[in-house]
């Protein structure tokens, strides 16, 4: 009785469309069915095939023995059709199952397959000589090997833009800029910055690329940068323990309002000075609210304006036991949109 209700139970998890069939019914001798089949997929997930291969029908042993193996974890019986013929069987099993060649991280990937059986002889028999049928049927493939996944990305990602003009950009802020991308594969990939530039930044709204991907996110930190520049990027596409890269440039011109100069470039003066010239590029006058130290110098040469597109002479004096940090220059009015000016001392120490 234990059996019979464990049967039962199985059977509980078929579609209903299969349950509402009035002449449908258990195949015979189910709880033999499976037990066998319980035997054979065990077989099967520890790689017992000699065992396995008592299992299959007859007619079928050689070409069973002459397939690969399904390379599986585990396997285990879900669920028993009813039948109108009771000496064929269809069961349910669910397998979790690792990659064909080279293994992948993450969980092992699972899925369900349909096995059909036959009565002969008194007894069941799985009818299938190539287990991949199975797959077939079931409307599923084998899980992708690195080699298939690889295969994949390379054949259905696309960047139609490659060169990345961000035109004329201050300096200070971080730029986004969104790159077009093209990708009808099926593997959700990350993209990550292969050339490891720390001002460089990519990211994907939802988190992966996926096909509804119109495009990436590049993020570029202007903060160390003047003048015009043209960067090589190496853009790397990744799925679990598979990725390609692409080759994208990004180029533009860094437009820095105000830039300094010390003098000595590295170091005090014997006297302990420091010379700053702080240089307005725009065409601009540039009125200043007050231009700080934190204290930490004696201010000998203040300055209370910038001249267009000219440099301004502030001098300062080491202070004992004092190590400057960061001369500020705050400007009364918003210059290209930033109110604050840093500059880091260099004296050597």
């Amino acid at each position: 009785m234990k059996t019979r209700l464990h049967t039962l139970l199985i059977v509980t998890l078929l579609s209903s469309s299969s349950l509402s069939a009035q002449a449908d019914r258990l195949p015979r001798d189910s709880e033999k069915l499976i037990a066998r089949a319980r035997s054979f997929w065990s077989f099967m997930a520890t790689g017992q095939r000699l065992k396995a291969l008592d299992f299959v029908v007859p007619e079928k042993k050689e070409s069973f023995l002459a397939s690969p193996a399904i390379p599986m974890t585990s396997a285990q019986v879900v669920g028993l059709n009813l039948t109108r013929n009771l000496s064929q069987a269809t069961v349910r099993v669910q397998i979790n199952a690792i990659a064909m060649t080279t293994a992948v991280t993450g969980p092992p990937p699972s899925f369900a397959v349909d096995s059909d059986w036959v009565w002969k002889a008194g007894t069941w028999y799985v009818d299938v000589g190539d287990p991949r049928q199975l797959m077939t049927a079931a409307g599923s493939s084998l899980p992708q090997s690195v080699e298939q996944m690889q295969k994949e990305i390379e054949d259905n990602l696309r960047l139609p833009k490659t060169l990345i003009d961000i035109g004329t950009v201050v300096r200070g802020p971080q730029v986004l800029s969104e790159i077009p991308v093209e990708y009808a594969g099926k593997l959700p990939l990350s993209v990550e910055n292969a050339s490891q530039y720390p001002f460089i930044f990519f990211g994907v709204q939802g988190g992966s690329v996926s096909q509804k991907s119109k495009h990436f996110q590049l993020r570029f930190d202007t903060s160390e940068w003047v003048g015009d520049f043209s960067i090589p990027i190496k853009v790397r596409f990744k799925h679990e323990a598979v990725s390609i890269e692409r080759l994208i440039t990004l180029q533009g011109n860094v437009f820095a309002p105000v830039t300094f100069r010390q003098v000595p470039p590295d170091s005090a003066t014997p006297d302990g000075r420091i010379t700053v010239f702080i240089r307005n590029n725009t065409s601009e006058r540039i009125e200043l609210e007050y231009i700080t130290v934190d204290g930490k110098l004696d201010v000998l040469k203040d300055a209370k304006v910038l001249e267009p597109n000219a440099e301004t002479e502030t001098v300062f004096r080491l202070r004992l036991g004092e190590t400057p940090d960061n001369l500020l220059v705050l400007t009364r009015q918003p210059v290209r949109g930033i109110g604050v000016f840093a500059y880091h001392f260099r004296t050597g120490r």
